[in-house]
């Protein structure tokens, strides 16, 4: 695998195979056996990759794991993902946050917050 840091500006269709990348820009983006930082496209093809932050309207991944996935679409294979926040998903994906833990998870700091500021001013 290449190591050094490769960022790729905004392409119609971008290509990204056993490299590490800081960020990828791209209408289509397809990765293979990489690991990117940040993602941004239209379109995603993801496979056997490690990711920190994407974020596409449409995403399908195989074989991969990430920090963060953002779309609207997912159709995903043996994917596992710290958090996920998409409306639509198809496929197996493992998260430890999807789009109802996060928001109960917001509401609970929340709630938490003002039931600290209620007893701080008894």
């Amino acid at each position: 695998m290449q190591t050094a840091r490769t960022r790729l500006n905004r392409h119609p269709k971008a290509s990204l195979r056993t490299k590490t990348a800081d960020t990828v820009v791209g209408d289509d983006v397809e990765v293979g056996q990489s690991a990117v930082r940040r993602l941004h496209a239209n379109g995603a093809e993801i496979e056997q990759s490690a990711l920190g932050l994407a974020q596409a309207g449409r995403m399908e991944l195989k074989s991969s794991a990430a920090l963060a996935l953002v779309a609207r679409d997912v159709q995903a294979r043996n994917v596992n993902a710290v958090f996920l926040l998409s409306p639509r998903v198809t496929g197996t994906v493992r998260t430890v946050f999807d789009m109802r833990a996060a928001f109960a998870f917001g509401l609970g700091i929340v709630l938490g917050r003002q039931l600290l500021r209620l007893l701080r001013l008894r």
